[in-house]
């Protein structure tokens, strides 16, 4: 083999693939013989420095006897230790030779820098003390672990899904979003009465509120069906839930406008009751949200989200203060009807 005219053209750099963790990496690069490709077999002598030039050297020279050229491109394997990558900048010199030799190295120059690539042998240990050390001496516990699988871990060192956490997950805005893309963000009324089959039917006090975790059955009903009401009429029915079907009733909205509490019968304020032939299941009061004067009275509006379950064979009211009082209202009820067993 002639003497080689060396200009190298890329190094890559990357770790290797092992189960048990390694401190080798490979190393890659291409010869030219003068503007050819090299050919045959060639013997590297690679040192690991500190800087550019000069600097000091780090660990021991790694001697490769023999390397096949393929089109001039090489493929081999370096290993310097876990001790030579603390962090610092580090520097490969090069030297060639045609391999079975004894012709003076060619020293490639400038030196190769090293890019960040081989720190992730240190990084990715698993061994204990030496990553306590490497993180101030807390314990890995104390800090994320990402797997190879894409898992994560949060105050463990174990993974096994997405998001493995050792201890409370506390969010303090926003809150969880589910596959289904509810969010939950409370844990709910606390204060509900409810049967097992999750009718909703709540105490006349506590009826039970869109946060309750309880009451995201029926959002994935195939059967959903719109509903929505409007009314002026005091104590009107306003729907009666058919057999095979449960109303639930996810927003109230109205107004009304008094020109003098004392012909008035009550507060002003929207009454939603459940009734079953005639009597009471539970109500849920709406008090205004804005008020405002204009000529002639005072103007209350009303709205609220909330999830109140009516079930089949229940009737739906609105009630609101009646009287000369009472200059002008409205009642506006949406929510949806789904399939029951």
């Amino acid at each position: 083999m002639k003497n080689l005219i060396v200009i190298f053209t890329f190094v890559l750099l990357s770790p290797l693939a092992a189960l048990a963790q390694s401190t080798a990496f490979t190393f890659q690069g291409r010869l030219n013989d003068g503007t050819v490709a090299a050919t045959g077999n060639v013997q590297l002598e690679i040192k690991l420095f500190d800087a550019l030039a000069g600097g000091a050297q780090i660990g021991s020279t790694v001697n490769i006897p023999s390397v096949p050229l393929v089109n001039g491109v090489f493929s081999t394997e370096l290993d310097f230790g876990a001790t030579a990558f603390d962090g610092s900048a580090r520097f490969l010199q090069i030297g060639v030779r045609p391999a079975g030799t004894t012709n003076p190295y060619t020293i490639l120059s400038p030196r190769q820098h090293l890019s960040s690539v081989p720190y992730s042998i240190k990084s990715r240990s698993s061994d204990t003390a030496t990553n306590a050390l490497s993180l101030g001496g807390l314990d890995p516990t104390n800090f994320v672990r990402y797997d190879a699988n894409g898992d994560v871990a949060i105050g463990t060192t174990s993974t096994g899904s997405k998001l493995t956490v050792g201890g409370v997950i506390e969010t303090t805005k926003g809150g969880i979003k589910y596959p289904d893309a509810t969010i939950q963000a409370s844990a709910g009324l606390t204060a509900v009465a409810t049967n097992p089959t999750l009718t909703g039917n709540g105490t006349s006090a506590s009826p039970l509120g869109i946060g309750s975790p309880l009451m995201v059955r029926d959002l994935d009903n195939p059967a959903r069906q719109p509903f929505r009401i409007i009314t002026t009429v005091n104590n009107a029915i306003l729907v009666n839930v058919p057999k095979g079907k449960r109303l639930v009733v996810e927003f109230i909205s109205g107004f009304m406008q008094i020109n003098s509490f004392s012909n008035v019968s009550g507060l002003p304020a929207i009454l939603l009751k459940v009734n079953q032939s005639g009597t009471l299941v539970f109500q849920h009061e709406i008090a205004p949200q804005l008020v405002y004067s204009v000529t002639g009275g005072t103007v209350y509006i009303m709205s609220q989200e909330l999830r109140m379950y009516v079930d089949a064979g229940d009737d739906l009211q609105a009630s609101f203060p009646s009287g000369s009082g009472l200059l002008a209202n409205r009642v506006s009820v949406t929510g949806h009807f789904v399939d029951v067993p």
